[in-house]
């Protein structure tokens, strides 16, 4: 039977059981109006269609077609930003209750489908991004996950999947130092943890000569090689 296009669609047309989804409230918030819907409205026709093989949840390969043809390329205004959220939540949670799995995610991980944190600009891959975790070390010179600190931090496995990152290279936090030593803006004592850890990275080498020591009622008034 699944050769057969005996499923009626929302639409009133009829399509073979794999072209065709079960309507329902979650495969429509996720998917929108691109794909079809089943006509059937009761829990006996929906299993019965699940039966024939009606999809009953969004087929990872549709997402990514999802994406591919109205998230890619676009400007991210809040009204994208929503649904890149929404998506990214239904595809974390599935990949938190064992769902999905790292090979299923592989593609979108290298798609620019993600926002970044204060840039209406573009969208990025997972790995030019960071999570929002250990901000307070690089917050003026790293590109941040655009999604809310609630659901990454619900979904922090999710994050690795998609390749994006947590840990910042020294030199982002050197700069974000610098930036702040220049701003006379005090940065987190964390950073001084951080880059003390780093002590031989060659990347410490801007703060040579440099007032980058924050002193309480006194600014950043000293250099590393006077204390």
């Amino acid at each position: 039977l699944k050769q057969f296009e005996l499923i009626r669609c929302t639409d009133g047309q009829f399509r073979r059981s794999s072209d065709v989804y079960l309507n329902t409230h979650e495969n429509k918030d996720i998917l929108g109006n691109e794909f079809y819907y089943t006509e059937a409205n009761t829990e006996q026709m929906k299993a019965f269609y699940r039966l024939l093989g009606v999809k009953f949840k969004p087929d990872i390969l549709d997402i990514e077609r999802l994406i591919e043809q109205q998230i890619l390329n676009k400007s991210p205004d809040e009204h994208l930003i929503k649904r890149i959220e929404k998506i990214f939540e239904h595809l974390a949670k599935r990949f938190k209750d064992d769902d999905l799995n790292q090979d299923d995610l592989e593609s979108l991980a290298d798609l620019e489908w993600l926002p970044a944190e204060n840039d209406s600009d573009k969208l990025y891959k997972g790995h030019d991004l960071f999570a929002y975790f250990r901000s307070y070390l690089f917050s003026t010179t790293g590109l941040f996950l655009g999604i809310s600190h609630k659901l990454q931090k619900k979904y922090s496995d999710f994050l690795h999947s998609l390749k994006i990152k947590e840990e910042p290279d020294v030199e982002l936090v050197v700069n974000h130092l610098l930036n702040c030593a220049q701003n006379g803006k005090q940065v987190n004592d964390q950073v001084y943890d951080f880059l003390n850890k780093k002590a031989n990275d060659e990347h410490l080498k801007p703060l040579q000569g440099k007032e980058c020591l924050f002193v309480p009622d006194a600014g950043y008034s000293l250099r590393p090689d006077h204390v």
